[in-house]
């Protein structure tokens, strides 16, 4: 196993630990009481520890291919000196024994140093609340499932994204279908007419997000979005404290494929919305071409709660900006056939109600 050499970011007062507070956005040491601002630590980080800070990005920057899934490395803890064995991907971790949060200085510097980051802006508490809300008003959840909500400690997780740029040009045919229909005192007419349509359109896109992490399921990620990139900061070690991270290990040009058949859905979906005033729209082409492609690398914060439901490990991501949570909420069959048979039953009701009336 690799051994690799770690840093953790302590107070310069007291040598304690320290955390980053959601709500005051600054780093604290909760043995002396002390702040510092995030951008200050990192900085001195970059000079006490050597920590490269890389070149400006581009798609070339990312061209290296990721670390293996089945790579494993070891440290050992500043702290306690306790050994901590991880992934290659593990950028940032937690010692078991003293539960010091760790820099793997060598996964967050030169070209795997990312460019920004947003830094969190939900707390742990407020991600627990966001969770029970979430679950609130669902009438088919399991009473059992809704009795039981106690989910485990929120984790805070820095999770790698690729951020891309584009232009798009759309070209687009469709065969729109125009249907009258009239009649006299002898018959009923119907006239159709059909008409071949032309759409072009550009569209610019800024900042298509693609997690770069195998381990985080592009769904759940997705599902989360959006994230307000206005409050995107350079990236800094300073913001990772009382955080995991992961590096990347999906890298830009697999990813480069999600952010393409997003932006072709969206120019699509575009050019289809001018096609007005037909009965049916059916498209017969559809090109898009997309140019000027720019990428950039920035870690984005979530929060990961676990419930464990018979038998099931059940994840639900919290956006760590927003507070906008996304995961499957288990259904109960019964209550489901419940709710379904008192629809019917009102439905039946009614039905009977008129048939009696006329």
């Amino acid at each position: 196993m690799e051994s690799e050499e770690i840093i953790n970011h302590k107070c310069p007062g007291c040598g304690s630990p320290l955390r980053f507070d959601t709500s005051r956005r600054v780093l604290l040491c909760d043995a002396c009481g002390a702040e510092f601002d995030p951008e200050t630590v990192s900085e001195y980080d970059a000079e006490t520890n050597g920590i490269d800070d890389g070149d400006e990005s581009s798609w070339e920057t990312y061209g290296g291919a990721p670390w293996s899934d089945g790579d494993v490395s070891v440290h050992v803890c500043p702290s306690c000196g306790a050994e901590i064995v991880t992934d290659m991907t593990t950028a940032v971790t937690k010692c078991p024994y003293c539960d010091n949060v760790t820099v793997i200085k060598g996964r967050l510097s030169g070209a795997l140093r990312p460019d920004f980051l947003i830094p969190f802006r939900v707390s742990a508490e407020e991600a627990k609340a966001r969770m029970s809300e979430y679950c609130r008003h669902k009438p088919l959840l399991p009473r059992r499932f809704i009795d039981d909500l106690r989910f485990g400690e929120a984790q805070g997780l820095y999770v790698p994204f690729w951020l891309f740029d584009c232009d798009a040009d759309g070209r687009a045919t469709y065969i729109g279908t125009k249907v009258r229909h009239w009649s006299d005192s002898k018959y009923n007419y119907t006239e159709e007419k059909r008409f071949r349509v032309y759409r072009r359109g550009g569209l610019s896109f800024s900042k298509i997000p693609a997690d770069g992490s195998r381990k985080a399921d592009d769904t759940l990620m997705e599902s989360i979005e959006p994230f307000d990139y206005r409050e995107l900061t350079e990236f800094g070690t300073g913001y990772l404290s009382g955080f995991l991270a992961d590096r990347y290990d999906v890298g830009a040009d697999e990813s480069k494929t999600r952010a393409d058949a997003r932006v072709r859905h969206s120019v699509e979906a575009a050019l289809t919305a001018t096609v007005i005033g037909y009965s049916s729209v059916l498209p017969t082409s559809m090109s898009v071409k997309i140019t000027d492609g720019k990428v950039v690398y920035a870690m984005l914060p979530v929060w990961l709660l676990h419930y464990d439901y018979r038998g099931k490990r059940l994840t639900y991501a919290i956006n760590g900006q927003t507070g906008k949570v996304a995961g499957k909420l288990p259904v109960s069959v019964g209550r489901a056939a419940a709710w379904f048979a008192g629809i019917y039953g009102v439905t039946a009701a009614v039905l009977a109600a008129l048939l009696f009336l006329l």
